[in-house]
Parts: structure tokens; C-alpha cells; sequence
């Protein structure tokens, strides 16, 4: 055999094997997992079926536009994927956790937890909204709200009426401290204003429920105040757009509010104590966004699985190599225990403030790791956007910063350790 043949046999090896990376193959057939059921005790029948009916969703309508949501969007309300928000109101992934007699499925929340990891398995964005339509507002309303409140607005999510928390300014996240946006007493009732950056959901929410600082000067013990805030309200606007490094079918504006005129039954609970209405709730919220995080990691993760039992260096697969192994152990021990402690967080469907801390840490943390991991195994293939895994960790990093940074967390858990007070949101 000439040296030229040689070259050839290459060449058709790897012809043949970017043909056989095709992203329905690395995502892989519905029922198969890298992560052995067997290595899964705690997931019953019951929620397998429910991971297997959400893959089988994922794969069928989402995986077909993800690389598109990607590619094609930029973060603004053109990206966004409404057919994919109808097809999930229909499959019923909308309040899966409210009870029944609120108009919800009543579902334990660790299946709702594994919907969400299996539709973020394959694309964030679809993950995303679905997480916004189980999340904060709904349970705010159901924990703090006046019946005329959840007639209002509930069925209105419950049938794919967006729901947008908006908390982040521009020179407060976490530290509630720095909150510039006001609630002010006027004439004929309150009067909002203030700017809210980034918004997630901006331009296609259709309620948004806003924390603001009460004015001292209307209310003398000051405080917070939840407010109820629909989107065509007068004075509520989008202000600019950001284009973020991933989650690119997200819309992601400045919510501008400027002397929005507020009743007194558009405030969800006591004026004052909005920071206890939406505590009350975002345990919820961060073991959504853990979930999150955990399936894109765990996304990342198969693919690598599969290209590792693909890929040959000379004749000897890369998974063959004993470092290989190890690393994949790593990895793949890190999803399994952060999966673990969601599951444990997610117990008798009320998360504690620490488990909800400790569980998105754990999650987020090993969703980089893995994707960051599964790119390195991918190699230049990885570093191009021929593959999803640049995406994939683009899409990972942004849950270490969202809904409480991963330096926030700790110190949840580092205060609830040393039994210290936590003011911190």
C-alpha cells in the first residue's frame, strides 16, 4: 500500500465518520442514556416514563429547530419560537406543579424538574420558557395572592399567557440594597418607576411581575413591593436590546417603567413585604433553573458519550484510552450527584432555601464542567459551530450568573451552615 492509499483510507474514515455526527445520532433514540437507569435508583417507573415522554418531545419538535433557535436568533422577539410554545401548552408542560383546582396537573415537582432536563437536553430556549410557565409567578400568585388576582391572571399562564420575573437592574442584582426602581404613593393610588435590565422574555411576556423599593417618603417603614404589571400597561416599554453569548432564542430587553400608574390590587400581598412574596416562591424558581443547567450538561455529556465510542485515533477508539475514563468518570459522577441532590431539593415538593442553594450549585457547576469537557473530547470539531457543543457551553455558562451567581449560593450555604442571617435574595 502507497503512502497515497494510506492518505485515501484516512480521508474515507473520516468522510464516514462526519457522516455517521449527525445531531440526531448524537443526541441518541429515546430510551437510550449514557447514564444507566441502573445507576439511577431513585428514579421510580413512573418518572422514567416521564423522562421518556419528554425526550420523545424534545427529539420529535425541538430538536428539529435548535440549531436555528441558535443560529438564527439574536435575542429579540423575532427569535422567538412560538410554535414550540404551543406544541408545550398542548402536551400539558405548562403548570405541571399547580394543584388541580387552581387549573394546574398537580404534578410533584421532580417530574416537572424532569421535563425541563430533557427539553434543555436539546435546546435552552424551549427549556426556558417552559421553566418561565412553572416558575416564580404563578406560585407567587397561588402563595400570596388575592383570588381576584389568580382569576386574573393564572388561566391567562396556564394557557401560554408569558409570565416574566423581573428583579435584575442595572446596578442591582443580588444586592437588593441598590434597587432603584420605586413604588410611590400619588393621587389616585401608586405610581412605578424605574428600569429593569436585563428582562428575559421582554416583548413577549404579557404579565411581569416587578419587585420595587417602597418610597419612605409614601410608606414609612419602606421595604419591597411585588407588583402585578401587564405588559401594554401605560408607561411599560421595552427599552434596549442585548444580545447575549448564548441563549440566543431568548428575548432579552431593558423593561423601562415610567410613571406606570399602579392599584392597590395589582400589589401581591403587603406593601412593604415583596421581598418575602417572592422568597416564598424562588426556591422554586432556582431548582428550575438547575434543572436547566443540569440538561444541557447532561446533553453535552451523551454526545461526547457517542463520539468517544466513534472516534478512532489510528485503530484504538478514544474511549478505549484509559485517561479517556477516567475523565468521562469524572464527569459523569458529577451529573449523577448533582441529579442526586436536585432530586433530594425537590422532596415533598417544597424546596428549603439551602437544598434549593446547594442544588443549583451542584447543577450549573457540573453543566459547564460538562459541556467544557465534552468540546474538549469533540476537539477542533467541537471549537467549530459545525456542532452544538460550543453551544452547548455558551448556553451552560449562563446559569452560573442567572438566578443567583454561583458566589451568591455559596454564601447562602456558607451563612445556613454557620447558622448566620441571609438578607440576600
Amino acid at each position: 500500500m502507497t503512502a497515497a492509499d494510506l492518505k485515501l483510507d484516512a480521508v474515507d474514515e473520516f468522510v464516514d465518520l462526519e457522516e455517521s455526527l449527525d445531531l440526531q445520532a448524537l443526541v441518541g433514540e429515546v430510551g437510550t442514556e449514557p447514564v444507566r437507569p441502573a445507576m439511577q435508583p431513585y428514579e421510580d417507573d413512573r418518572l422514567a416514563e416521564v423522562r421518556n415522554s419528554a425526550r420523545r418531545f424534545a427529539r420529535e419538535y425541538v430538536l428539529p429547530r435548535a440549531t436555528a433557535i441558535d443560529a438564527e436568533g439574536d435575542n429579540s422577539t423575532e427569535s422567538y419560537p412560538w410554535d414550540l410554545v404551543e406544541l408545550m401548552q398542548a402536551e400539558g408542560y405548562f403548570g405541571m406543579c399547580l394543584p388541580t383546582e387552581a387549573g394546574g396537573d398537580g404534578r410533584p415537582v421532580v417530574e416537572m424538574l424532569v421535563v425541563l432536563e430533557e427539553l434543555a437536553r436539546v435546546d435552552v430556549t424551549t427549556a426556558r420558557i417552559a421553566g418561565d410557565f412553572n416558575g416564580v409567578v404563578g406560585n407567587c400568585l397561588l402563595n400570596s395572592g388575592t383570588p381576584d388576582q389568580v382569576q386574573r391572571y393564572l388561566p391567562g399562564i396556564l394557557a401560554g399567557r408569558k409570565p416574566c420575573i423581573c428583579i435584575t437592574e442595572p446596578s442591582s442584582g443580588s444586592s437588593l440594597r441598590d434597587m432603584q426602581t420605586t413604588l410611590s404613593r400619588s393621587a389616585g393610588g401608586w405610581v412605578l418607576n424605574g428600569r429593569k435590565r436585563p428582562i428575559s422574555g421582554v416583548g413577549t411576556g404579557d404579565v411581569y411581575l416587578v419587585l420595587a423599593r417602597v418610597d419612605p417618603n409614601s410608606v414609612p417603614s419602606g421595604g419591597f413591593a411585588a407588583l402585578l404589571v401587564d405588559s401594554e400597561h401605560e408607561g411599560v416599554a421595552a427599552g434596549k436590546k442585548w444580545h447575549m453569548t448564548g441563549t440566543h432564542g431568548m428575548p432579552e430587553y431593558d423593561l423601562e417603567l415610567s410613571e406606570v400608574p399602579i392599584r392597590d390590587g395589582d400589589i401581591v400581598g403587603e406593601v412593604g413585604a415583596g421581598l418575602s412574596v417572592v422568597m416564598s416562591s424562588y426556591n422554586m424558581q432556582r431548582l428550575v433553573a438547575a434543572s436547566i443547567g443540569l440538561g444541557i450538561g447532561a446533553g453535552a455529556f451523551g454526545m461526547a458519550v457517542r463520539y468517544a465510542n466513534l472516534r478512532k485515533q489510528g485503530d484504538v477508539r478514544i474511549g478505549d484510552y484509559q485517561g479517556t475514563r477516567w475523565n468521562f468518570a469524572d464527569v459523569h459522577t458529577r451529573i449523577v450527584s448533582a441529579r442526586a441532590m436536585l432530586h433530594i431539593a425537590a422532596r415533598n415538593d417544597r424546596p428549603t432555601r439551602h437544598d434549593a442553594a446547594v442544588a443549583k450549585l451542584m447543577c450549573v457547576e457540573a453543566s459547564v464542567a460538562a459541556a467544557d469537557y465534552a468540546l474538549q473530547v469533540f476537539g477542533w470539531r467541537g471549537y467549530s459551530k459545525h456542532y452544538p457543543l460550543e453551544r452547548y457551553l455558551r448556553d451552560a455558562r449562563m446559569f452560573t450568573i442567572g438566578g443567583g451567581t454561583v458566589e451568591v449560593l455559596r454564601d447562602i450555604v456558607g451563612k445556613s451552615v454557620l447558622d448566620l442571617p441571609d438578607s440576600s435574595l
